[in-house]
């Protein structure tokens, strides 16, 4: 096979690990996609809150070894390589959006490099596939050792959870060795942050995207 091309790096209820907000250096957020390949439109802007606020971004472009986690960890660690040299001095945060948060927890299960830092975003971590199969998807979640500390960042209405939705996502974090919060999107589906129901609740959308950018950067503090 043809070698991978190289990850392009464009700018752009708890445990008791929860993070608190500090001032701290600015921390370089690697972004790896669900399984189209690219980030959707929502998780763009969220990208720009993070950057506004000072941190960094990076996305991982596509997955050239199909959808397999195992296959693509070394995609993903390329990127972290690159976000470690162009930001020294900053922790390197690795996050994902679906599919995206089964490789990075993959990547976290085998004992990733030093500069990778040890504290995950999975920002709808899809239990279930598709066509609701029921395919288990938490082994790369269970194998994460206890030094990780992973941020969920989940819709309350996310068809990904199965049909007993947070309660299957809680479960599932609560026999994982590594520490978790959960930050809830109300009214929100699977692709974090976008959220529905917003004028009845007195919201706008870029609201909700910069409460979950704030709950990240302070997750990652």
């Amino acid at each position: 096979a043809a070698p991978a091309a190289p990850p392009v790096a464009t700018a752009s209820s708890s445990s008791p690990a929860a993070g608190s907000k500090r001032k701290r250096a600015p921390t370089a957020f690697v972004f790896a996609p669900g399984a189209g390949g690219a980030a959707a439109r929502e998780m763009v802007k969220l990208h720009g809150k993070l950057e506004a606020a000072g941190d960094a971004v990076l996305r991982v472009e596509g997955w050239p070894r199909g959808l397999n986690p195992a296959s693509n960890c070394g995609h993903v660690l390329a990127a972290a390589a690159a976000a470690h040299a162009a930001h020294p001095g900053s922790a390197v945060v690795l996050c994902g959006a679906s599919f995206g948060c089964r490789v990075v927890a993959e990547v976290m299960a085998r004992d990733p490099p030093p500069y990778v830092g040890r504290t995950i975003v999975l920002c709808g971590y899809p239990l279930i596939g598709q066509s609701g199969s029921s395919t288990d998807r938490t082994g790369h979640l269970l194998r994460m050792p206890a030094d990780v500390r992973a941020c969920f960042v989940e819709g309350d209405k996310d068809p990904f959870l199965g049909p007993t939705g947070l309660a299957s996502l809680r479960e599932v974090a609560g026999r994982m060795a590594a520490a978790h919060e959960i930050h809830v999107v109300a009214h929100g589906g699977h692709t974090v942050p976008q959220a529905g129901a917003l004028k009845s609740r007195g919201l706008t959308q870029d609201l909700v995207t910069e409460s979950v950018a704030e709950a990240i950067r302070g997750f990652a503090a």
